[in-house]
């Protein structure tokens, strides 16, 4: 979790417990583990993030 967490306060310029609490939030709406939503943001598959949009790497 913490190099999901880091990726996200790189990319939202934000703080460690703001980052987890995005994730914990993404965990919530996709119904899926914390676990399971950190690793596939840190292998660089794609998440949706809070409006819908998909993140992840570009391209």
């Amino acid at each position: 979790m913490g190099r999901a967490t880091g990726i996200y306060m790189a990319r939202y310029v934000i703080g460690a417990e703001e980052a987890h609490t995005l994730l914990v939030t993404a965990s919530n709406r996709s119904h899926s583990p914390l676990g399971h939503v950190g690793a596939t943001l840190v292998t660089g598959g794609q998440l949706r993030s809070l409006d819908g949009r998909r993140t992840g790497p570009a391209g």
